[in-house]
């Protein structure tokens, strides 16, 4: 089986016939990958997966819905177009959570009625997380050597969790957005899935209109991390936790005990806020896309009849004038609290970032409960700031990741990350 970085277009093509009828992680494949020409760059020999709400020229970029499953859009989304320019192959497009998971959470997170379940490959009866589940499992399987995944809070640092691959999180503003489905415009970025830091920080600085750089790693020996039990954590990622911990200060770290939590009414109202955010933006992409809605509330009238639960849509669809404004200035707030917490973390603790578990083992997808799933990403998303998964260690053969944050920008909190991931020492493994 071919290592990480030997995976061309080709041998990325072959495992998605292999393996992806029990996983459901690819939506649609260009066939016409592995006709072009090659181009050399800093990515050449790239094989990419693009998460099905991120525009590729002539292939339809559906966010996971019917509604848009017969569109195609003409160009690719800058930050594809940037990673084709450097010498990337884009073989498709990935299953995702429909609309980001903001449809209904009734549904099954990693569903959609365009790609069906992604299922995590460790075991598939078991959630891969959303909502860029099918960009994690793609890479975890070895059906692309990086992929792109988006997050709003959670929906690339937690399937990359969960699936046992490095997740890429940057800080608002880094990346360009058009030509991506909107969910909260304030708190939205594209991300990359690998399984290697290099990798997907080579993917990242080309994203961000920069050649990749070397990175040298922070020096660990006197340095302060906090580390944050997230309240609700179960045992078995609490131990994955503490070995990290425990490697980290072999290397000289100095781990602090911290709590980088958000007060629950201010998650509560960064929520609300996301449903105004969602009906004011989604309306634009529809129609420089040319669908048949152009609303949220004829998205939800034209879903009518497929039976599948669509409550968050119907609850956004509802919002009156007033509504919208008030849940709008609340999100300002909640966000403005969120990064003053970070801050106030940071300076209180005498702590340079925060390390947490990113996830409990997967859950069965049969047994599911997400809303009340331990998560260490709301304080990073809501704040604006970078974030990292890396791989950190399996309970009964099922990852657990470690996230890494603190610092506002990826080029500062990077070089932490890459100490991290050598003192880890976590070989990343295809998955059967």
């Amino acid at each position: 089986m071919s290592a990480p970085g030997d995976a061309d277009a080709v041998t990325c093509l072959n495992r998605v016939s292999e393996v992806d009828g029990a996983v459901h992680a690819v939506i649609a494949l260009d066939h016409r990958a592995t006709q072009r020409p090659p181009v050399a760059g800093e990515l050449s020999g790239f094989p990419l997966l693009v998460k099905d709400n991120i525009d590729v020229a002539g292939l339809p970029c559906t966010a996971g819905s019917p509604v848009l499953a017969d569109l195609a859009p003409p160009a690719d989304a800058p930050v594809v177009a940037r990673l084709r320019a450097a010498g990337a192959t884009v073989l498709g497009k990935a299953n995702l959570s429909e609309w980001g998971w903001f449809r209904s959470r009734e549904l099954p997170e990693g569903w959609s009625g365009v790609g069906g379940q992604t299922r995590n490959p460790h075991d598939p009866a078991r959630s891969a997380w959303g909502s860029s589940a099918g960009s994690a499992v793609a890479v975890a399987t070895g059906m692309a050597r990086v992929a792109l995944g988006t997050e709003t809070d959670g929906s690339v640092v937690g399937p990359a969790g969960v699936v046992g691959v490095v997740g890429l999180k940057p800080e608002t503003g880094l990346l360009p957005t058009r030509g991506i489905v909107p969910l909260a415009p304030s708190t939205d970025v594209p991300g990359v899935f690998a399984r290697t830091l290099a990798d997907a920080a080579a993917c990242l600085d080309v994203m961000a209109g920069s050649a990749p750089a070397a990175v040298v790693p922070t020096e660990l020996a006197g340095l302060r991390l906090g580390v944050w039990r997230v309240p609700g954590t179960p045992a078995e990622a609490d131990a994955v936790l503490c070995a990290a911990v425990a490697a980290l200060r072999a290397r000289g770290a100095v781990p602090v005990p911290v709590d980088a939590g958000i007060a629950p009414e201010v998650s509560a109202a960064a929520a609300r806020a996301r449903l105004a955010e969602f009906t004011a933006a989604l309306p634009h992409y529809l129609r420089s896309r040319g669908a048949a809605v152009s609303t949220v509330a004829e998205l939800v009238e034209a879903n009518r009849g497929d039976g599948a639960p669509q409550e968050v849509l119907e609850h956004a669809a509802a919002l009156d004038e007033d509504e919208l404004a008030f849940v709008a200035d609340e999100g300002v707030r909640a966000r403005w609290v969120a990064r003053a917490r970070l801050r106030e973390v940071l300076r209180d603790n005498s702590v340079f970032a925060v390390l947490a578990a990113t996830n409990p083992p997967a859950w069965r997808l049969a047994d599911r409960d997400p809303v009340d799933l331990p998560a260490a990403s709301t304080p990073a998303a809501l704040a604006g700031a970078a974030a990292v998964s890396l791989p950190a260690g399996l309970v009964d053969g099922l990852p657990v990741g470690l996230s890494v944050f603190g610092p506002r920008a990826m080029a500062d909190l990077l070089p932490l990350a890459f100490a991290v991931e050598a003192a880890l020492g976590r070989e990343v493994r295809l998955c059967p």
